[in-house]
């Protein structure tokens, strides 16, 4: 607006024409209408008697009107100074007005009308503005007062909180002093209850003055120990006849006892004599189960047996193996390695066959004795099975024959039975074991079926047409004789001469070809 009245007073406000100034003239009277109503809202007397009136009677009502005092008071001071900034506008306005008065008559009347209304309407301003002021003086009493009303509320709050705590002090106390009297009470009704039951008392009925005696326990117990004394003097006479009835009653017990204990003893006797009998008629079955039991545990310990020779036989052909392989290892690691030519590695193969020769004979001698004992082991599993199976069926058939209707075949087939079961069981299995006395080398041994073959061999020859045959065969086990001789005489020690060894290999052969020699 004011820039709008400057605007107006510029070097164009010659230019401007009565109805943009009407306008103009409108807005500023709307604007000091809306001040003037906004001044009137604020400093009503009805305000001012409502704060007035407004005194508390208490201490919230005070504080409520202590803050509405403070809003008026801001409030009248906003009023005063919008009412200052109008009052400078309306000075500025005052001289832009006499300026375009002097210009324009017809303005000039509207503008000092505009002019009286404006002194009026600051004077109201003026007069509520100290009105106000009264009442911000009024307020600051009536807050002092509030204070004062506000410590002596405070006091007697502390005062009121001690007689609460006072008084809650009293009502617990006054509880306490309640539940004792009522505890003491209640244990009296029940003394006196218990003295009753033990002494007893009198009671008297209603309308009449006959009393009647309650008896109590200590009543009952003096008729009770009578009662009891009574009936004790009773029991003693009982039990005197009690005693001498019982003295006859074990006296006949005692001769009933001795009669059955006789008759007991009779039939003891009796079922001793037919267990006797039940038990040597069972001793041919019990000799048969007790001969199964045992093959059968013979027949597990061979199988333990078989199963560790089989495991070593296992074990010993996977040694050969790895013995074997060593030749072929060396030879291979020289050729690809070493670098070494392959005729050296040739020549020098045999060097080194016979250098293993020590660790091959004694895995290929654990093996062969792990054969036989595995093939011993399995020989003599088949004949404790054997022995196990006659024994087992020998009370089967011995039944069957008893109920054959021919006594004579019986009685034979009886004989025959027995004949076999004893000759079955006498039979030893040891004989499978045989040449134990010799050693089990297989070198020692290819030479003992050697010398056997020659004497074989020998025999054949002297039977027509065989002799062509025999005499190949003979060459054939010279020419193994010869193989086994080379390699023992390649094992003997280096000293021996060549004399020695073909000493050793004519002594083979005569032993080989014992009748050609003859």
């Amino acid at each position: 607006m004011k820039n709008k009245i400057l605007s107006f007073m510029g070097s164009k406000g010659n230019k401007m024409d009565r109805a943009e100034f009407n306008k103009e003239k409108e807005f500023i009277w709307d604007k000091i209408s809306y001040l003037t109503l906004e001044l009137n809202k604020k400093a009503s007397s009805d305000d001012l008697q409502k704060l007035e009136m407004s005194v508390p009677e208490s201490l919230r009502d005070a504080t409520q009107s202590s803050k509405k005092t403070s809003e008026y008071r801001n409030r009248a001071k906003e009023a005063k100074e919008e009412a200052e900034q109008a009052k400078g506008i309306i000075e500025k306005i005052k001289i832009d007005s006499e300026s375009a008065f002097n210009r324009i008559n017809d303005v000039d009347l509207s503008s000092a009308d505009i002019h009286e209304n404006l002194k009026s309407l600051l004077k109201d301003a003026t007069s509520k503005h100290e009105g106000l002021i009264a009442a911000c003086d009024d307020s600051s009493e009536i807050i002092e007062k509030i204070k004062e009303m506000i410590q002596e509320h405070d006091e007697l709050a502390n005062t009121v909180e001690s007689i609460q705590e006072f008084r809650k002090d009293s009502e617990s106390n006054h509880g306490k002093i309640k539940s004792l009297l009522s505890q003491s009470a209640t244990l009296k009704r029940d003394i006196d209850n218990i003295h009753d039951e033990i002494f007893g008392y009198d009671s008297t009925e209603e309308g009449s003055e006959k009393e009647t005696r309650v008896e109590g326990l200590l009543d009952k117990l003096n008729k009770t120990y009578k009662e009891l004394r009574a009936e004790l003097s009773k029991m003693t006479t009982d039990i005197d006849s009690h005693k001498s009835n019982t003295s006859e009653f074990l006296s006949k017990l005692k001769s009933e006892a001795e009669l059955k204990y006789g008759q007991y003893i009779s039939n003891c006797n009796d079922s001793y004599n037919e267990v006797l009998q039940n038990i040597r008629s069972l001793l041919p079955q019990a000799m048969t189960a007790g001969l199964a039991s045992a093959y059968n545990e013979k027949i597990d310990k061979e199988i333990l047996e078989q199963k560790k020779h089989e495991g070593s036989f296992g074990r010993s052909i996977f040694y050969l193996v790895l013995i074997s392989m060593i030749p072929f290892a060396v030879n291979a690691y020289r050729f690809l390695h070493s670098g070494d030519n392959l005729v050296e590695i040739i020549k020098d193969t045999p060097s080194l066959l016979s250098a293993i020769l020590p660790l091959y004979i004694p895995v290929l001698w654990m093996a062969y004795t792990a054969n036989k004992s595995y093939k011993l082991s399995k020989r003599l599993i088949e004949e404790y099975t054997h022995k196990g199976v006659v024994s087992k069926t020998f009370e089967g058939l011995s039944h069957q024959i008893d109920e054959l209707e021919d006594k004579t075949i019986s009685e034979e087939l009886r004989v025959k039975l027995l004949f076999n079961i004893v000759s079955v069981n006498t039979e030893n299995p040891g004989k499978l074991i045989s040449n134990y006395d010799k050693s089990d080398h297989p070198l020692m041994d290819a030479l003992d079926k050697s010398a056997q073959l020659a004497d074989a061999v020998t025999k054949l020859s002297k039977i027509p047409g065989f002799s062509a045959l025999a005499k190949k065969l003979d060459e054939r086990a010279n020419q193994i004789v010869a193989d086994k001789a080379d390699k023992i005489n390649s094992v003997l020690d280096s000293d021996v001469d060549g004399g020695g060894k073909e000493d050793a290999k004519n002594i083979a052969s005569k032993d080989s070809r014992p009748d050609q020699a003859a």
